[in-house]
């Protein structure tokens, strides 16, 4: 179930580049990204990062750094704006506790590699540009609509 989860997330963050990267293409403008569920896209780049540290070490390196700014930016915001003030180290172990089973010796042949790969493809600058968009607003974090 949980890579299903994760492959569904995948295909919805997947729009995160504009169909047209031509010089032709109107200008990007800022997204208002200030309903999406800060929580729901943390897990998702909690996940993404324990795939990539286990299954693509050494790959991807501009975009599993950005990954990890990311993850940390996300964090930040949480400890910022959460009513339930969580501490980082309350973060971390929660981020830990998420990540699947990565000591099966088969893990890296699931379904899970699909998912960091089409979320990898978007490419680094896509993950800054949509954190940062995603970050704007200062609002409680919510998990729900998660995909």
């Amino acid at each position: 179930m949980k890579t299903v989860v994760m492959l569904c997330a995948c295909l919805t963050l997947a729009t995160w580049i504009p169909a047209s990267s031509s010089p032709y293409a109107a200008p990007r403008t800022m997204t208002d990204r200030s309903k999406e569920p800060v929580l729901c896209v943390w897990s998702l780049y909690a996940g993404a990062q324990a795939i990539g540290r286990r299954c693509f070490r050494g790959k991807d390196a501009a975009f599993q750094r950005e990954l990890e700014n990311s993850v940390t930016k996300v964090e930040e915001f949480i400890v910022a704006n959460s009513s339930s003030h969580p501490t980082r180290s309350q973060l971390a172990a929660r981020r830990a506790s998420m990540a699947p089973d990565m000591n099966d010796p088969a893990f890296c042949q699931s379904d899970v590699v699909g998912f960091y790969l089409a979320f990898s493809d978007q490419g680094a600058e896509a993950l800054r540009r949509y954190t940062d968009e995603l970050l704007v607003t200062p609002r409680e974090p919510t998990m729900d609509p998660c995909l």
